[in-house]
């Protein structure tokens, strides 16, 4: 199997149908990935709902559904990742889509020393043809600089993209982290990372932002401080486990960025 596409899934709404029927409808031949969807943290009538969905279109698919009572973003990824066959892996929310293109451009761009990032577009939800800008959205005159330094902007999520099994290796999503898991988790893998690969640029992630989610929702400062300290040290804590495999400016970005962003976005 050449890819594994991961996708978790939460008490899902209609968003979910085209989240598949994009899968459906990839020119990536249909033998070579597999969808892997985890219902984490609920059960019915989601559950029944998504298995005659899946009966009734993707007979023809490698499709594995998997339900979980325990909740997370991350307890289901790393589940996924265990039950998964492909060389690659690529992780899609259950709310957001690609465009029919995107397993096969990724799919061109392989290599075991790199990811290869799709382009973005984001949209606020129910307006999906009004799109909005995204910070790891990219032109053609922009992809020649290929650093994971100078790209770090597309290692804050784990979407969108194409990683080689082999880099992943025994890493895991942090289940204790409701917010930045994505980066804390790039920047684990990132030591094994040579350099960021950009598809075509036509190669398009839909990104839904849907107000009220939990990367959108107002805290407390107290508690944005305390998710601070903990991000931080659990950065330092990767970093300097293997302080030479790591790039330092990466690191230190990354404790920059999640310090602003809580305290001062979120």
């Amino acid at each position: 199997m050449k890819i594994s596409v991961i996708i978790p899934t939460y008490r899902p709404q209609s968003y979910i149908w085209k989240c598949l029927d994009s899968l459906r409808n990839q020119s990536f031949q249909s033998e070579h990935f597999e969808i892997v969807i985890i219902l984490n943290g609920c059960n019915e009538p989601f559950s029944t709902d998504i298995k005659k969905y899946l009966d009734k279109y993707f007979a023809n698919y490698n499709v594995s559904f998997f339900q979980l009572d325990q909740p997370g973003v991350s307890n289901a990824r790393n589940f996924a990742i265990k039950q998964s066959i492909g060389e690659y892996i690529v992780f899609i929310d259950d709310d957001d889509y690609v465009s029919p293109n995107f397993l096969q451009n990724l799919w061109d761009k392989a290599n075991h020393n790199c990811i290869v990032v799709s382009n973005f577009k984001s949209f606020i939800d129910g307006h999906d043809n009004e799109f909005i800008p995204d910070y790891a959205s990219f032109s053609t005159s922009n992809v020649k600089n290929k650093s994971i330094f100078r790209r770090r902007s597309f290692l804050s999520s784990a979407c969108g993209k194409l990683i080689y099994r082999g880099i992943i290796q025994d890493k895991t999503f942090d289940i204790s982290v409701k917010n930045s898991e994505d980066a804390l988790f790039m920047f684990s893998i990132s030591s094994k990372i040579q350099y960021i690969e950009f598809s075509a640029v036509d190669t398009y992630y839909y990104r839904r932002v849907r107000i009220g989610s939990a990367s959108k929702t107002k805290t407390i400062f107290k508690t944005r401080v305390k998710d601070v300290i903990t991000l931080v040290t659990k950065f330092t804590a990767i970093y300097f486990r293997n302080p030479f495999k790591y790039n330092i400016l990466l690191y230190l970005s990354r404790i920059l960025a999640v310090t602003y962003y809580h305290l001062f976005v979120r």
